[in-house]
């Protein structure tokens, strides 16, 4: 019933909540580890997807949304402390804050940037070809054909060639706030709307 799912993903959301929790607290004084920043991602997964169901049930979610990005972002800085930025949780982390400005915060500049950073450590790792890579890389093409993006520079993507850093300055530069989006969840009392570039990500 949908009872019993909604109590079986909080009772294993909850499960790995606690479970993060407690390595952050056995390695909080000890150096960045590529153990700490992985238990931090998989701490973000969890606040993304709590949040998501809590949207799609109608109840407040920005808050937890919020703090999901915010934890990716500290997987990240750990990630690159203690493994470089070439490291395979890396690709996750970027890949997880991507889908969070394009399809949840509605920041076209900062989902694509992160999409390319994804992409970039996948390819120099792991190769194009790798199946999570080239997944990516497809995924991150397709994305950017909504934006009018070259047939032949999609194809140059999708083969593993990613263009150079600057092309992302021709991006248009949305700078959403995320305490301005936090604050404005659309299940409170006088909230605003989800944002632009709506046609480009439908949710």
């Amino acid at each position: 019933s949908s009872a019993e799912d909604d109590v079986t993903w909080q009772m294993w959301l909850d499960r790995s909540r606690v479970a993060t929790d407690e390595v952050q607290k056995m390695l909080a004084r000890c150096p960045p580890s590529g153990v700490l920043g992985r238990a931090m991602l998989v701490a973000g997964v969890a606040l993304l997807v709590r949040g998501d169901k809590l949207r799609d049930a109608g109840e407040p979610h920005r808050k937890i949304l919020a703090a999901a990005a915010k934890t990716f972002m500290t997987s990240e800085i750990i990630l690159c402390k203690a493994l470089g930025p070439v490291n395979e949780s890396s690709i996750y982390t970027h890949g997880n804050l991507a889908e969070f400005y394009l399809y949840r915060l509605r920041d076209l500049l900062k989902g694509i940037v992160a999409f390319y950073e994804s992409c970039y450590v996948g390819i120099h790792l792991l190769g194009p070809t790798h199946p999570n890579v080239a997944s990516k890389l497809q995924e991150f093409s397709s994305i950017l054909s909504q934006l009018g993006l070259p047939p032949g520079l999609r194809a140059s993507i999708e083969g593993g060639k990613l263009p150079s850093r600057n092309w992302l300055s021709a991006i248009p530069r949305l700078d959403v706030s995320l305490d301005a989006w936090e604050a404005a969840d659309p299940a409170l009392a006088g909230a605003q709307t989800e944002g632009q570039f709506t046609a480009y990500f439908p949710e």
